[in-house]
């Protein structure tokens, strides 16, 4: 077993490297197996003739070898040519005519197994050797023409391949395919960049494994500042700034938000400040008449409990 799977496994890697992959198993052992019976017909049919040539043409078996050895010569040829039609992959129709033309052969040889040697090529009597030449000539021509024509179908396809082949890799060589290849060569950069940016659209990235951050990140610039000053009336110096200086700054604002510390209001503009002074200047001089008034009545007062103690 272990011997028939390597010449099994033998048979077909040759068949795939020189021949290419076979259809079925069956036709590359049926193929090899009419090629070398059509060989070995041909050697032998030669030998046995051959071995004719010993023996007298007085003795019987001189006209019974020749009468195995020209049918085994003979059909060598349409054998082997149906072997070699069998072996390659071409369309089934070369094998049917190649089978006919062995059929055609045979039919030829058993007209000469049972002519020959009274009937076949004579000079009396009836003469059958044309027949059956004519016969077997007509189905060699049917094999060699079968031959033929699948040997010319196997090397036109086999031509073909490494042309089919270059088309699918390099497909710019082909005629259809330069206004694409040419198309592809025109593309530029700023396409390619948009082409990206489209299709990282709506694609998340995280850089170690810390999630992207998903504000908004307001920018301006020198002139778009400038603009919203000048029409909106914007005063930089009257803007209202809060910096933290440290933990008693900290701890100072948190006393005035629990009231424990009076808070300072101040004005933001030079009007306020003046109308607050305006303000402070009127409370003041209220008192001063306030105080006044109040001396004035306890100076009489007092002028009165004078007198009378006088």
């Amino acid at each position: 077993m272990t011997s028939a799977s390597a010449l099994r496994g033998g048979v077909l890697r040759w068949y795939e490297r020189y021949l290419g992959e076979p259809e079925t198993e069956m036709d590359v052992f049926v193929g090899f197996s009419l090629f070398a019976g059509g060989v070995a017909m041909g050697l032998l049919g030669f030998g046995v003739f051959a071995g004719s040539l010993t023996v007298p043409a007085e003795d019987m078996l001189f006209w019974q070898l020749r009468e195995v050895a020209v049918p085994l010569a003979a059909l060598a040829l349409p054998v082997f040519t149906l072997g070699v039609v069998v072996l390659l992959p071409v369309d089934h129709r070369a094998r049917y005519l190649a089978g006919g033309g062995l059929l055609v052969c045979l039919a030829a040889m058993g007209v000469f197994v049972a002519t020959y040697p009274y009937d076949w090529n004579v000079q009396t009597g009836a003469d059958y050797s044309g027949v059956g030449i004519a016969i077997y000539a007509f189905g060699l021509v049917v094999s060699v023409v079968a031959t033929g024509a699948a040997l010319v179908s196997y090397h036109v396809q086999r031509s073909r391949a490494p042309e089919t082949v270059t088309a699918a890799v390099d497909p710019e060589t082909s005629p259809d395919s330069s206004g694409a290849s040419s198309g592809r060569d025109s593309v530029s950069d700023e396409q390619v960049e948009q082409d990206i940016a489209e299709a990282m659209e709506g694609t998340e990235f995280s850089w170690g494994g810390v999630a992207s951050p998903e504000t908004t990140r307001l920018t301006f610039t020198e002139d778009e500042v400038d603009e919203a000053t000048v029409s909106g009336n914007f005063d930089p110096d009257s803007a209202t700034q809060t910096r933290s200086a440290g933990v008693d700054d900290s701890v100072a604002n948190l006393r005035k938000l629990q009231g424990r510390e009076k808070q300072e209001a101040t004005g933001g503009s030079t009007d306020d400040q003046a109308a607050a002074l305006r303000e402070l200047r009127e409370q003041q001089r209220a008192e001063e008449l306030a105080t006044a008034d109040d001396e004035s009545v306890l100076d009489r007062v007092r002028g009165l409990f004078g007198r009378d103690e006088s």
